[in-house]
């Protein structure tokens, strides 16, 4: 199939599973309020917080901070400026009080508690403890209060990826970058503070995640996530391979990564070759995980113009129609940009092809590259 795209207007792509909705505006935010609550202590009081330990030198404190659960399992771990801290200080009469800013909805609330040493700029936070809550309502312009988070659970566990990572080429990848996180069900994700760590390829060595938490208590029906880029060059871009949603429910046995899609080659138009602005064909080395589709995307008119392409599985071919006879249709003269995905779905039917299995969100693994051509 093809979707063509000029100006950020128009197009189609077979039927179903039409382009994403645009437009609309930004939602008014909600306040949520309430309570960090350790176990142990006596009824209607406080108790103390027996799993952070106790700061060392007057640079230290003990700290929390109150999240709402992210959308994408990528996201690094961050406190920002001015993000309101939770301290054994801070009032209350069966925990310690937080307040927390977030987008209307029914949603998990994640608190982390630790060390904070102020040292250093920024400030270093190294968590030992966590809690979560369910099906929060915050509702636009009002605050939702009284919500209790039990800080039960210890981020005492090791979690080891034991990774198959893709064949590297003369363009790369060269860097491994992996990340763990918490699916707390149909909520979303708890971004982990060492949930993130970066080696260079080929890996020599398991990576092991030091400071996740036993899915018990309130982690109950959780996953661990693992999210593994082979990436290129210091910001990480293509040629690169992924593997997503890898889930685990243990940390007893090392979580199995494998099935990277090899990096893609561009076939037709070949390097350093003018293309006919009709054939395109990629292919994909031997070792890793097939192709269910080939996607290219073919930007011309400097961005101003995407094609998106897709041809089957075992094919990597596709023929543009001609489009000569409709001259603001066509792509102009020039250079042009040919990106290739290897897309991997998993029990994927090329005949239901739908606008949101090309997104890279949704496959759960991918590989990428892009090519300069001149049409």
């Amino acid at each position: 199939c093809l979707h063509a795209q000029e100006g950020g207007r128009g197009s189609s792509c077979g039927s179903g599973g039409g382009p994403p909705p645009v437009g609309g505006k930004t939602q008014d935010q909600g306040i949520v309020s309430g309570q960090l609550v350790w176990a142990g202590g006596l009824e209607f009081q406080k108790a103390p917080w027996k799993n952070v330990p106790s700061p060392i030198g007057p640079s230290e404190k003990q700290a929390a901070y109150v999240f709402y659960a992210a959308n994408d399992p990528t996201t690094a771990f961050q406190i920002a400026a001015g993000s309101p801290i939770v301290t054994p200080d801070s009032p209350g009469d069966v925990g310690y009080s937080f307040s927390l800013v977030a987008p209307p909805g029914n949603r998990a609330l994640y608190a982390v508690a630790g060390i904070e040493d102020d040292s250093v700029a920024p400030p270093k936070f190294t968590a030992y403890a966590m809690g979560v809550i369910h099906g929060v309502p915050i509702v636009p312009n009002a605050e939702t209060p009284n919500v209790l988070v039990n800080m039960t659970s210890t981020l005492d566990q090791v979690l080891t990826l034991d990774v198959a990572a893709p064949i590297t080429g003369p363009k790369g990848p060269d860097t491994l970058r992996a990340t763990v996180a918490l699916l707390l069900g149909n909520d979303g994700y708890a971004i982990l503070p060492s949930g993130q760590k970066t080696a260079l390829l080929p890996v020599q060595a398991a990576l092991p995640f030091v400071g996740v938490p036993s899915l018990v208590s309130t982690l109950v029906g959780s996953s661990y996530q693992a999210n593994v880029r082979a990436v290129t060059g210091p910001t990480g871009t293509a040629p690169m391979s992924v593997v997503a949603r890898v889930l685990a429910t243990t940390t007893a046995q090392p979580l199995q990564v494998k099935g990277f899609v090899p990096i893609p080659t561009l076939v037709t138009p070949a390097l350093n070759t003018a293309w006919d602005g009709k054939h395109l064909e990629a292919s994909f080395g031997p070792v890793g995980q097939p192709v269910d589709f080939t996607e290219f995307q073919v930007t011309a008119g400097n961005g101003l113009i995407t094609w998106t392409v897709v041809a089957p599985q075992g094919s990597g071919a596709a023929e543009l129609p001609d489009l000569s006879g409709f001259p603001q249709a066509g792509i102009p003269n020039g250079p042009v940009v040919i990106a290739v995905v290897g897309a991997y779905l998993g029990n994927f039917n090329y005949g239901s092809l739908r606008y949101r299995d090309m997104r890279p969100q949704n496959m759960a693994a991918y590989s990428l590259d892009y090519f300069p051509a001149h049409l």
